[in-house]
């Protein structure tokens, strides 16, 4: 079972994992950092939006014979969060935006350690520890004071911060089939999606009112929106086809999620004012997933298989007109991360 539960975690891990070459960032202005790989060579890119400029990023005195994740930028840090894992650990980095002062955060034998999540307040880092079990814990931004929130649970996944920093929401089997719970940094527990079936993937707005998330509560997987003030919950979709991953839109108007048409993944967008359901399905061969926002609500980024490949591509919301930004030749690009440096 042991072997299995790690197993699990490995695939999943692995998937968003990256060797590192060098790159002048600038403030201001939106890039996209994306894993690059071709054969055995595996690389961290960035692509400026505005020029199509691509560069490799170096990070260094990275470890020797590790993979690393694609990484998290935290303004409030001014510092990116990244992943180094092999077959047998994973650590938590940080390092700074030309990719120097590489710092290992938790240092540990034989655990692997991923998804490392900043508090908006730059105080914390939540992320999950993978033992016997997955559980979420924090620690300062520094790595120290680190502790298991989630302790005498089963499995525990997908973290994600509150605005006042105060709590965690994240994915548990603990009553059973996987709900979505919130936890204070004291441990107060509570179950938010109270689920009878698997409540899975969801997203929070920006202004912490609303939470949506895939169900199959009601026998198909369809996208579900709760309002935390009155706890009420909508099926938005009622489809015969499965709909998962649901992301709200930066400006809370929009949610983004994926629809199975058959053998093929397309994207859809609902509309919180209208209740209007936009297809976005301009399809080159397959969407595979991990699409983001862009930073005003009017595109998305998502990695696209065409020609047997991975590209990362830009779709407008206005016009659905669909572009591919890195368009190589036998090599993979997944998964998008939307990057704006403000500050220093």
């Amino acid at each position: 079972m042991k072997k299995s539960l790690l197993l699990i975690f490995l695939l999943f891990l692995l998937s968003s994992c990256t060797m590192t070459s060098n790159l002048n960032i600038k403030s201001g202005g939106d890039q996209i950092y994306y894993i690059s790989k071709q054969n055995e060579s595996i690389n961290i890119e960035i692509l400026n939006i505005e020029t199509r400029e691509k560069n490799k990023l170096i990070i260094d005195e990275a470890p020797l014979g590790m993979n690393p994740s694609v990484p998290v930028w935290s303004n409030s840090l001014q510092s990116f969060l990244i992943c180094y894992s092999n077959d047998s650990n994973s650590d938590i980095y940080s390092f700074d935006k030309n990719g120097k002062n590489l710092k290992n955060l938790t240092k540990s034998e034989h655990v692997f350690e991923s998804t490392p999540i900043p508090s908006p307040d730059g105080r914390w880092i939540a992320f999950e520890r993978f033992e016997t079990k997955s559980d979420i814990w924090i620690m300062d931004k520094d790595g120290k004071n680190a502790r298991n929130l989630t302790i005498n649970m089963p499995q525990n996944h997908n973290p994600m911060w509150s605005n006042n920093s105060n709590e965690l929401y994240f994915s548990s089997n603990k009553e059973g089939t996987p709900n979505i719970f919130k936890i204070s940094l004291d441990g107060t527990l509570t179950n938010i999606s109270l689920g009878k079936g698997v409540d899975g993937t969801f997203s929070l707005s920006s202004d912490l009112t609303k939470i949506v998330f895939d169900s199959d509560r009601e026998g198909n997987m369809d996208i579900f929106l709760m309002d935390l003030v009155t706890s009420e919950i909508i099926n938005l979709t009622k489809s015969v086809t499965a709909e998962s991953e649901p992301v709200f839109s930066t400006d809370n108007k929009f949610i983004l999620y994926r629809t199975l048409h058959g053998m093929v993944f397309d994207y859809s967008v609902f509309n919180i004012d209208t209740k209007e359901i936009m297809n976005l399905s301009v399809t080159p061969d397959n969407f595979s997933g991990n699409a983001i926002w862009n930073n005003d609500s009017s595109r998305i980024y998502a990695s696209v298989k065409t020609n047997n490949q991975l590209d990362i591509f830009s779709v407008s919301i206005e016009d659905k007109k669909i572009l591919n930004l890195t368009n190589t030749t036998k090599i993979d690009e997944f998964p998008p991360l939307l990057v704006n440096f403000i500050g220093k």
